[in-house]
């Protein structure tokens, strides 16, 4: 049995792992992130920093604030399971998840702030934190863990980023980073290798275990441009060694950039049912 990292203490989404200002009512105190602006362009001559590159994949898909309305599908062979959720978003440090269908599953939410996690169960009525045990089950049924979506979101504050080479990804030129956690940071071990193209759009990304096995592996498909965000507008993601499985989220509506109310990314706002969000719809 692969045993927790001691750090893990510390651990709690995106999937991705998104506002609802008509079920807030009155907005309040606006978070206005600092603006960031997409790390400059490199020339040509010379290869961009694999730093960067992480730093571009980072805001192209998520800017400073996100919106979403999200489709997933969990697959197993012959049987399918779909979910549909809202997602907010305040760059890489805040999210949250509220599940809109199926209805048994309706205002189940999910928080992450940090590396922190916390669940609301509607059924009891109660939010809980995530426990550091609980980092390796898998989110909502899916091919990915709570633990995957606290290492993809904090790519660029707890890992030390290399170039490994260049390959052409379904046409598209992309550079191969590999990314190592550093000494005692709270996320789980293993590396993740990322291909990125030099703008930041985010093609694939495969992660490994703390033995250096690879353990799933993530492709971007059906490619959007929002403003100055380019994106993949679907996600699969496939465990190794497993045949006729995969989960697809589909990003079916994106809107980057909008100030969130604070209340949002707190533990009360996930006891809050969302009947008629203010999101984009497709």
């Amino acid at each position: 049995m692969r045993r927790t990292n001691p750090r893990s203490a510390l651990l709690p989404l995106s999937i991705l792992f998104l506002v609802a200002s008509v079920a807030l009512g009155a907005p309040k105190k606006i978070l206005r992130a600092r603006k960031p602006s997409p790390p400059a362009a490199t020339g040509t001559e010379a290869a961009p920093s694999a730093a960067d590159l992480i730093k571009k994949s980072d805001w192209q898909m998520r800017g400073r604030f996100l919106e979403s309305r999200v489709m997933m599908r969990v697959v197993r062979g012959k049987e399918t399971r779909t979910l549909e959720f809202l997602l907010w978003a305040k760059g890489t440090e805040r999210a949250v998840v509220k599940i809109l269908s199926p209805e048994k599953d309706r205002s189940t939410a999910h928080l992450r702030i940090g590396t922190d996690l916390w669940n609301y169960t509607p059924a009891v009525e109660r939010v809980q934190k995530v426990a550091p045990s609980m980092m390796q089950t898998a989110w909502m049924g899916a091919d990915f863990s709570n633990g995957d979506l606290v290492r993809s979101t904090n790519l660029s504050r707890y890992y030390d980023h290399r170039l490994i080479g260049r390959e052409k990804i379904e046409g598209l030129d992309a550079y191969k980073v590999e990314s190592l956690p550093r000494k005692d940071v709270p996320v789980e071990p293993g590396k993740i290798v990322t291909w990125v193209t030099a703008d930041g759009l985010q093609l694939k990304q495969e992660y490994f275990g703390e033995d250096g096995k690879l353990q799933r592996t993530l492709v971007g498909k059906n490619f959007k441009q929002s403003g100055e965000h380019h994106y993949p507008s679907t996600l699969v993601v496939t465990k190794a060694g497993e045949k006729d499985a995969f989960t697809q989220v589909d990003y079916r509506a994106m809107r980057f950039d909008r100030p969130l109310d604070e209340t949002i990314f707190t533990q009360e706002f996930l006891k809050k049912r969302i009947d008629a969000p203010d999101v984009p719809r497709p």
